[in-house]
């Protein structure tokens, strides 16, 4: 199951039996906190085992985590190169009218 589509224990409870309502991790307030915590409590320097006595929780849902924080910074970063892209792509048009306007 990826990480969009994992349902948690928050997701199961309020839905009727025999339902299960998935609720995609990004959207989930109490996974969103977690992944705060875990990240403050790793850039502290405490490792997996730690962090999941810390908060109690498993370390695979640690390990999990630190995917989610991954996906996270990725499309953050992707979001950086488009903009430079895009930064890059107006100058160039901005140079090409220049270059034409001159005599």
């Amino acid at each position: 199951m990826s990480p969009q589509q994992e349902t948690t224990p928050r997701a199961r409870r309020g839905a009727s039996p025999g339902m299960h309502r998935q609720l995609p991790w990004r959207d989930d307030p109490v996974v969103l906190t977690r992944l705060e915590h875990v990240a403050a409590l790793r850039a502290a320097g405490l490792q997996t085992g730690q962090i999941a006595e810390r908060l109690g929780i498993s370390r695979d849902t640690v390990q999990d985590d630190y995917g989610r924080l991954g996906e996270m910074a990725a499309g953050a970063a992707l979001g950086s190169i488009l903009e430079s892209v895009e930064k890059l792509r107006l100058i160039y048009r901005q140079a090409l009218a220049a270059f034409a306007a001159t005599p």
